[in-house]
């Protein structure tokens, strides 16, 4: 009897993490982002932290237009779009926007290496509008384009 009772908990508890793990696999869908309709890939997956998106500084800075560059002794993210200038200091809430400064919900971090700014607040504050459809967990970005001085939502 205690030999079948070993076996029924230690079956049970297979079954449990067996569920466990399959329910963690299917709860973690990758964010995709599109930018003007064209997917845009990052060497580390965008995270959603505290309902940010953060995602490597330089591709959505230079995707985006804006020349970038990181002070690594003042841990600053600095960038430059038509006249705009932006710049986020590593764990601060606040950003500094053509002298301004400017709350932002989650502040940009270094993870593993790695530069990460909030997508939402970067792209607006270039200009472009921003879009989360959370049931397919993608990101939408429109950018209008420059053409000999004019500003281009979408060409057809």
């Amino acid at each position: 009897m205690k030999q079948k009772k070993k076996y029924i908990t230690t079956f049970l508890l297979f079954f449990g993490l067996c569920l466990l793990f399959s329910f963690h696999a299917f709860a973690i869908n990758p964010i995709t982002v599109y930018l003007n309709n064209k997917i845009l890939t990052f060497d580390v997956d965008p995270m959603l932290e505290n309902g940010t998106t953060l995602v490597p500084m330089r591709k959505i800075f230079e995707s985006l237009g804006a020349e970038v560059s990181y002070n690594e002794k003042s841990q600053t993210v600095e960038a430059l779009k038509d006249g705009k200038e932006i710049s986020l200091q590593i764990g601060s809430k606040y950003s500094i926007v053509n002298g301004e400064k400017k709350a932002i919900n989650v502040p940009a971090k270094v993870l593993n290496g790695r530069t990460l700014v909030p997508l939402r607040f970067v792209s607006e504050t270039l200009g472009a509008h921003v879009n989360w459809d959370n049931q397919n967990r993608t990101i939408t970005i429109e950018s209008p384009t420059k053409i000999a001085g004019f500003n281009v939502i979408s060409i057809y």
